[in-house]
């Protein structure tokens, strides 16, 4: 019984550090990068994949990145900033936009609001 009650107990201390609903900064203790704990789980490690498209091409780059509410894409894409933005490495400056945060999603959305959008994340990153 009393195995049960510390497992119990484990079990909810994890399931409360797990939160769909945020993404974890690049340095955060919760972050597990699966990809080096099983190189099969997901076939490959999608932010270098993504930066090596970035870094190494001469022309510029869009890529569509998608996956189910919880699953990681926001903390892959701030991995991804983080690496982009390194001194030592592609010395970018990567703009992460929040759609919901600076645009109204629940009524049409047209270019000029996307281009506001893109110069107010870019000026408050700079």
């Amino acid at each position: 019984m009393a195995d049960r009650v510390v497992n119990v107990k484990l079990r909810k201390k994890y399931y409360n550090l797990c939160n769909p609903d945020e993404s974890l900064p690049p340095d955060d203790s919760r972050y597990v990068d699966i990809d080096t704990k099983s190189p099969d789980a997901r076939g490959r490690n999608w932010s270098d994949a993504l930066a090596n498209r970035i870094e190494l091409s001469e022309k510029p780059v869009c890529e569509f990145f998608t996956g189910l509410p919880g699953s990681g894409k926001s903390t892959e894409l701030k991995h991804l900033a983080a690496r982009l933005k390194d001194k030592d490495g592609a010395k970018l400056l990567p703009v992460l936009i929040d759609a919901e945060l600076v645009l109204d999603i629940y009524n049409p959305i047209d270019i000029p609001d996307i281009l506001v959008a893109i110069l107010y994340k870019t000026d408050e990153v700079i």
